[in-house]
C-alpha cells in the first residue's frame, strides 16, 4: 500500500506551539478538520469523546474529524505543539492511522523537527506556504502508517484482505461500498467479487455482520438503548438497524 497515493493533505488549517500551565483550565475545541498535537514537554492529558488519555513527552495525540477535546497539563510548565489539517481522502487515512488515540513514537527527534517546521512555515506564509505545509503534514502521517501499522501496508497486493482489515476497525464509522473499495483500491464491483471468493460474503454482508455482532454485545449488556446502539454501531437509524438486525439474527433487537 503506498501511503503516498492512497490519501492526500489539501489544507494545513494551523499549526502552533504553546506552553501550558497547570493551574489554567484546558480548551474545550471541536474541529471540523484532523489534528496531530506533540507532547513537547511534561505530560498533558486530553479528552477525545468521553475517553481520556496520557501523553508525555514524544507523545503524539490523533485527533480525528469532528472530535470535541479537552487539553489538560498534568506537569508544571508543560508545552505541546498542534497541526490542524484537511483531507479529503479520509477513507484511506483512517484504514492506516492507529486505531489508538496516542501514538508513542520509536524515534522522537524526527518528529520534533517535522512538527517545529511545519509551526515555523505556517506563520512565515510566503508564496509556497500552503504546498509546503501540506507536504510536511503528509510526510509525519506517513511516518506514522509505517512505524505503527506494517499490516496495513501489506495489503497492497490483496485488495480483499484489506477491505476486511478496514471493516473489523471501522465498522462503527459512516462507511459504505464506496469506502472500502477506495481503501483496497480497486471498484466496488471489482472488490465484491475479491472479497466473495475470498470471505464467501459481500463487503457490505460482512460489514453488517460486524455490526450486528457488536449490537448484540451492546444489548446483552442492557446499558444502552436502541437508538445509542443503532448510532454506535455504525447504522444510520434505529430503523435500518432493526431491518438489518432482525435479517440476520431472525428476531428484533427490541426481543433480543
Amino acid at each position: 500500500m503506498d501511503t503516498n497515493n492512497n490519501f492526500s493533505v489539501t489544507n494545513v488549517a494551523f499549526a502552533y506551539s504553546k506552553k501550558m500551565r497547570k493551574e489554567l483550565p484546558g480548551n474545550i475545541t471541536n474541529r471540523t478538520h484532523y489534528g496531530l498535537t506533540l507532547v513537547k514537554n511534561g505530560t498533558i492529558s486530553i479528552n477525545m469523546g468521553n475517553d481520556v488519555y496520557i501523553g508525555e513527552e514524544g507523545d503524539i495525540f490523533l485527533q480525528r474529524k469532528n472530535d470535541t477535546y479537552l487539553l489538560e497539563c498534568l506537569s508544571d510548565d508543560a508545552e505541546y505543539c498542534v497541526i490542524s489539517y484537511v483531507t479529503e481522502d479520509f477513507a484511506p487515512l483512517e484504514a492506516m492511522l492507529p486505531k489508538s488515540r496516542v501514538f508513542h513514537p520509536e524515534h522522537t527527534r524526527r518528529f520534533f523537527d517535522l512538527f517545529e517546521k511545519t509551526a515555523n512555515i505556517y506563520f512565515s506564509q510566503g508564496p509556497c506556504t500552503e504546498p509546503y505545509l501540506c507536504a510536511l503534514v503528509q510526510e509525519i502521517l506517513c511516518i506514522i502508517i509505517r512505524e505503527n501499522y506494517p499490516k496495513a501496508l501489506s495489503f497492497s497486493d490483496n485488495p480483499a484482505a484489506a477491505a476486511k482489515y478496514f471493516i473489523d476497525e471501522y465498522s462503527a464509522r459512516d462507511i459504505d461500498s464506496d469506502a472500502i473499495a477506495k481503501v483496497a483500491g480497486c471498484s466496488p464491483t471489482h472488490l465484491r467479487r475479491l472479497f466473495k471468493a475470498a470471505y464467501g460474503i459481500s463487503p457490505i454482508k460482512y460489514l453488517n455482520t460486524v455490526r450486528v455482532k457488536r449490537a448484540k454485545e451492546m444489548l446483552s449488556s442492557g446499558l444502552f438503548t436502541l437508538d445509542e446502539t443503532a448510532q454506535n454501531c455504525g447504522f444510520a437509524n434505529t430503523t435500518y438497524f432493526s431491518l438489518v438486525f432482525k435479517k440476520i439474527t431472525g428476531i428484533s433487537p427490541g426481543k433480543y
